[in-house]
């Protein structure tokens, strides 16, 4: 390997570069964690994650409430990943995460779960309804043409549904 690299940074470090300015990137990073970690022990600051078992009991009442999970992701900007490995279980120990980032916990916790959809159609209230069951029991559509309807491709149809927080 050459002594010092085009693009130095800690992540070439990780994939083998052993230059001295990867070396000085890996080891930079390393300081700032450990001081990082001083801190958060002595309690100046919050701490960088949180437990997930009260964030996972509210992603399922959003779902149940009618929320999809490419919905949450997309409008909630929450990573997909993210909201998979809260529901699913671990592929090694079967068991879900215990704990998750501080910032995406709050982002999570602060959706509401109130929600009501209305029905359009010819961009005129047809009806509202207090989930999408209660509209396609109503209405006799599938629950998947219900969740089509509330995406934003949808409004430019002649009937939609959108979901209104109150």
């Amino acid at each position: 390997m050459a002594d010092v690299c085009v693009n130095p940074s800690r992540g070439r470090y990780v994939q083998g570069c052993r230059c001295s300015a990867c070396t000085a990137a890996n080891n930079a990073y390393w300081h700032q964690r450990e001081k990082d970690k001083a801190k958060e022990s002595f309690g100046a600051k919050a701490p960088y994650f949180a437990d997930a078992a009260p964030v996972r009991a509210h992603l399922t009442k959003l779902l149940a409430s009618g929320y999809t999970k490419r919905g949450i992701c997309r409008d909630y900007e929450i990573p997909r990943s993210t909201v998979r490995a809260l529901l699913s279980e671990h592929h090694r120990t079967g068991e879900p995460i215990k704990r998750i980032k501080r910032e995406t916990a709050e982002k999570i916790l602060e959706i509401g779960t109130r929600t009501c959809f209305v029905h359009y159609v010819n961009d005129r209230a047809d009806g509202v309804y207090d989930s999408l069951d209660d509209f396609c029991s109503a209405t006799g559509r599938t629950k998947k043409t219900a969740q089509f309807m509330c995406t934003p491709s949808a409004k430019r149809g002649k009937s939609y549904i959108e979901r209104v927080a109150y």
